[in-house]
C-alpha cells in the first residue's frame, strides 16, 4: 500500500508501450462556436473565448480553477500535488481522494448557504455545496504549453472508508474520470474478476460501480487526461466545442493486490460485516425482519470458498448473538444430539 502522494517513477523495465489511451464515449459541453471565432484547432478557439490559462466556460471570474481546488483542500477531500519539469512549467499533478461529501452530509442545512474558507485564500471568502460539486470538475482544467498535462488519480484507502454513502453526482463523475475494465493489466484483471466473482456488497454498497468499488478498497491508480475537440451540435452543421476524457493504465505500477490479499479482504469484512447507513436506521427502530437478516447471512457465507473458511464465518456469526440466543442455540444442538 501506498504511503502519501507517490511520484512517478521510471519504468524500471515495465512494459508501459501496451498501455494505450482509451478515449471515453462521452464528452462535456463547452460552447457554441459563432461565425468570426473560427480555428482549425480547437485550442485556437479556447484562447479566443476564455482569459489566459482558464480551461472552462468562466461564469463568474472570482471562481478560478485556484478557488475549486482551495476548496477540495479546505473540505480535507482531496490532497494534490503538482511536478514542475526543468523550466518549472507543470507536467503532471497527483490527486489522492479522501472523502465526497454527501449533500446529507454537507455542514449546513441548506446547500445554496456559504461556508466560510478555515484559511482565507486570497480573494476566495467562502462557497457553498454547490461550489462543491463544480470543484470536482474544474479541479482538473489545467493544462501545460505542450496540451499533454495528466493526472494520476487515486483513492486513499485509510480515508475514503469514512465515506457512508456516495451522491449520485459523483457516480457521473465517475463514468467521465474513472478507470476502466479496458485498461487494467492483465494481472490486475485477473484479481478484479476474482474480486467480482467473490464479493456481495452490502445494502450501502450495492450502488456503487463496481470497480470503483474496487479501486476504493485496494490500491489501483489510473492516469487520466482531458482534450478540447470539435464536434457538431446534434442535427446540425453548428461546430461546438467538447471538452473529452482519456484514461491508461499507469505503467511505472507494480500491483501488490492479489487474489490472495482480495480473498482476506473478503474474510475480514464476513467476520467483521459493515452495517449499512439504511441498517442502522432500522436498529434503531427495532430488529431487522427475518428477510434481512436471512440475506445478510446468505451474503456473510457466500464469501467462504473453503470449509475451514466457512466454519470460522458460522463462528463469528454465532459470536454475535445474545447470551439469550446462544443459551437456546445450544440448548437446541443438545436436544438434537440427544434425539439421535
Amino acid at each position: 500500500m501506498a504511503v502519501g502522494l507517490p511520484k512517478i517513477q521510471s519504468n524500471q523495465g515495465y512494459n508501459t508501450s501496451f498501455h494505450k489511451w482509451i478515449v471515453k464515449n462521452i464528452s462535456d459541453f463547452e460552447i457554441v462556436v459563432e461565425n468570426g471565432y473560427n480555428d482549425v484547432n480547437p485550442w485556437g478557439v479556447i484562447r479566443k473565448y476564455y482569459p489566459e490559462n482558464w480551461y472552462f466556460t468562466p461564469k463568474d471570474f472570482s471562481k478560478s480553477q485556484e478557488y475549486y481546488h482551495n476548496i477540495l483542500e479546505d473540505t480535507e477531500s482531496v490532497k494534490i500535488k503538482h511536478n514542475f519539469d526543468k523550466n518549472n512549467i507543470i507536467a503532471y499533478s497527483s490527486i489522492q481522494i479522501k472523502r465526497v461529501i454527501h449533500p446529507k452530509d454537507w455542514a449546513t442545512s441548506n446547500l445554496y448557504t456559504g461556508l466560510t474558507f478555515k484559511t482565507l485564500k486570497k480573494n476566495f471568502t467562502s462557497y457553498n455545496y454547490f461550489d462543491y460539486i463544480d470543484a470536482w470538475k474544474n479541479i482538473f482544467n489545467i493544462q501545460n504549453s505542450t496540451h499533454t498535462h495528466s493526472w494520476l488519480i487515486y483513492f486513499d484507502q485509510s480515508k475514503i472508508k469514512e465515506t457512508i454513502r456516495f451522491p449520485n453526482w459523483f457516480l457521473k463523475w465517475w463514468q467521465y474520470r474513472g478507470i476502466s475494465e479496458k485498461i487494467l493489466s492483465s494481472e490486475v484483471s485477473q484479481v478484479y474478476q476474482y474480486f467480482k466473482r467473490n464479493y456481495i456488497p452490502n445494502l450501502n454498497e450495492t450502488h456503487i460501480p463496481f470497480l470503483m468499488y474496487f479501486c476504493i478498497n485496494f490500491f489501483i491508480p489510473w492516469v487520466y487526461q482531458w482534450f478540447f475537440d470539435f464536434q457538431h451540435m446534434a442535427g446540425t452543421s453548428i461546430p461546438a466545442i467538447v471538452k473529452k476524457h482519456k484514461i491508461k493504465w499507469w505503467g511505472s505500477f507494480r500491483n501488490t493486490t492479489t487474489e490472495m490479499v482480495v480473498k482476506e479482504w473478503i474474510l475480514k469484512k464476513a467476520q467483521f460485516p459493515t452495517v449499512s447507513y439504511a441498517h442502522k436506521l432500522t436498529l434503531q427502530q427495532g430488529e431487522p425482519s427475518f428477510g434481512a437478516q436471512k440475506a445478510q447471512c446468505q451474503a456473510l457465507l457466500a464469501a467462504a470458498k473453503t470449509p475451514e473458511e466457512f466454519k470460522i464465518i458460522c463462528q463469528q456469526m454465532f459470536n454475535q448473538l445474545t447470551p439469550e440466543e446462544k443459551e437456546k442455540e445450544n440448548q437446541n444442538k443438545h436436544t438434537g444430539s440427544n434425539t439421535q
